[in-house]
């Protein structure tokens, strides 16, 4: 049976990164299959200015109809109010939320439960920076998503959280991102026929929690570690945020400005058509896109144990996870493979292998759409 889905997620204009990216892919694939779908989109205007809307731009190309809700803070029940009534008059079976700001107006605009549609998030993952103003928001959360009628998690290390947190497992989904579309193989081996040098990448929002010091840390190190040959490698930082501008500062302090590139946002198909190895340095993660789309591109990984991460990169077969904030032992293990090239090859090639077996799409769709056949209708 097909159904009304509207989806409220939370967003300004600027960069699209993984949550976004797994939303639209989401909608767009429900669109496909033959249901309504709409996206309401909450949009802090304080402080906000003009500039590209590259979520809003994606949205439109899936064909889905967008509706942006302004918002002069963090919260406003007026907003939701009208979200609600939007919704509720649109005759949607489901508002399906992402994020804690979504979660709280999609509570809201349920009339606290009593509007007829049900009520589904995804936890994409809370920050746990130590900030009172971020702890606040988490626990504001966890409360709010005690009413949903389900949770959805990616990954098991937020749906072991959220169980010791009190949530009724009956009311967890876990429902990991597939990949909906893998490269051919001869694109993905092009880059173990050309010249150059061995390139480690960095994807993704540069900000706190994401830890991209790390990396330059571990650079510092991999320069002393490589001095015998000292051209062998570089690494390539792709995606903006808070910290760019300390980031490239920090770089040429050190010492590293021939070694580090920042190229900014670019398409996930140009980065790892030169990117080598993966990185990723993160204190707080789920289950990023950027590891999945490495994956399909047959290339192996480099992480932090943090989150889900060590779910999708088997340590020794898709790549190596090392601790969190240890530079020395991520910069060993970018030597291990600048020593042995072939085996950062071998890994990429079982990752996608495994990604290809296990990490379909059509299943995650599969998966939503017998989750959304099992919602109560009031």
């Amino acid at each position: 049976m097909k159904k009304r889905i509207a989806f409220l997620v939370q967003g300004a204009r600027g960069g699209l990164y993984g949550a976004e990216k797994a939303t639209v892919q989401l909608a767009g694939a429900l669109a496909a299959r033959g249901h309504a779908v709409r996206i309401w989109r909450l949009r802090e205007t304080r402080g906000a200015g003009e500039g590209s809307d590259p979520m809003g731009a994606a949205i439109r190309e899936a064909g889905i109809d967008l509706r942006d809700i302004d918002i002069a803070g963090r919260a406003s029940p007026a907003a939701a109010k009208r979200i609600g009534e939007e919704v509720e008059a649109w005759g949607a079976d489901v508002l399906h939320t992402t994020g804690y700001k979504s979660d709280v107006h999609g509570w809201w605009a349920s009339a606290k439960g009593t509007r007829p549609f049900a009520l589904v998030a995804i936890v994409h993952g809370w920050l746990f920076r130590g900030d009172w103003r971020e702890w606040l928001y988490y626990r504001a959360d966890l409360a709010t998503l005690r009413r949903f009628d389900r949770v959805v998690v990616l990954s098991a290390f937020y749906e072991r959280l959220l169980r010791r947190k009190g949530f009724d497992p009956r009311q967890l989904a876990r429902i990991p991102t597939g990949i909906a579309s893998f490269p051919d193989d001869e694109d993905c081996r092009a880059l173990w026929t050309h010249g150059g040098p061995f390139t480690f990448g960095v994807l993704g929002r540069l900000s706190e929690e994401k830890n991209p010091f790390l990396v330059l840390q571990a650079a510092k190190r991999l320069v002393k570690i490589r001095r015998r040959d000292p051209s062998g490698w570089r690494i390539v930082f792709a995606g903006d945020g808070p910290l760019r501008k300390a980031l490239e500062r920090k770089a040429e302090r050190m010492g590293l400005a021939g070694k580090v590139a920042f190229e900014g946002v670019t398409d996930s198909g140009r980065f790892f058509r030169s990117v080598h190895v993966l990185v990723q340095t993160s204190n707080v993660e789920n289950r990023p896109m950027s590891l999945l789309e490495a994956a399909a591109w047959g290339r192996s990984a480099i992480v932090t144990k943090a989150g889900g991460m060590p779910e999708i990169v088997a340590d020794g077969y898709a790549g190596r996870v090392v601790a969190k904030g240890d530079a020395k032992a991520l910069a060993e293990a970018m030597d291990g493979y600048l020593t042995e090239p072939a085996k950062a090859r071998m890994d990429g090639t079982w990752a996608r292998r495994h990604a290809l077996a296990e990490w379909s799409f059509a299943d995650t769709l599969s998966a939503f759409e017998g989750l959304y056949a099992t919602l109560p209708r009031r």
